[in-house]
């Protein structure tokens, strides 16, 4: 078998590898309804956010960087109250990098769809939970 030939049989199953993951990936997303939600509103949300002064990094914008975990899940009434952690990355005039931040979220069911109505963040024990969406009627 030639070079050129076992270059593009490479290429090729590097290139369907790909496409594999980026489908499982998508098919992956998609079966939690109530992370895509998550994700979406810490996408539109915790963006350029800085922590309460005196906190680690309280120079730098906080940015979401489209991962999470949810650590609980509570049913209370209606609503799911869910937490957990977001990474996110920073960046200041004399500092940058990545980290990890606290949420709490509030969700309802409209139109058969988990949504936001309550999202929180916190940087650490150094800042309360701030506000970033709310939603709530009142």
């Amino acid at each position: 078998m030639s070079l050129m030939k076992i270059s593009r049989l490479v290429i090729s199953s590097f290139l369907l590898s790909f496409l594999l993951l980026s489908v499982q990936s998508g098919y992956a997303q998609s079966q939690d309804p109530i992370k895509q939600a998550l994700n979406d509103a810490l996408k539109t949300y915790l963006v350029n956010q800085k922590p309460f002064k005196g906190c680690e990094h309280d120079n730098c914008a906080h940015n979401y960087a489209g991962s999470i975990k949810i650590t609980k899940r509570v049913k209370a009434g209606s609503k799911l109250q869910v937490t957990g952690m977001a990474k996110v990355k920073y960046k200041g005039p004399f500092d940058h990098g990545e980290g990890v931040v606290t949420f709490f979220a509030q969700l309802v069911k409209r139109n058969g769809q988990p949504e936001v109505e309550l999202l929180k963040w916190q940087k650490s024990r150094c800042m309360k939970m701030e506000t970033l969406l709310d939603r709530r009627a009142g």
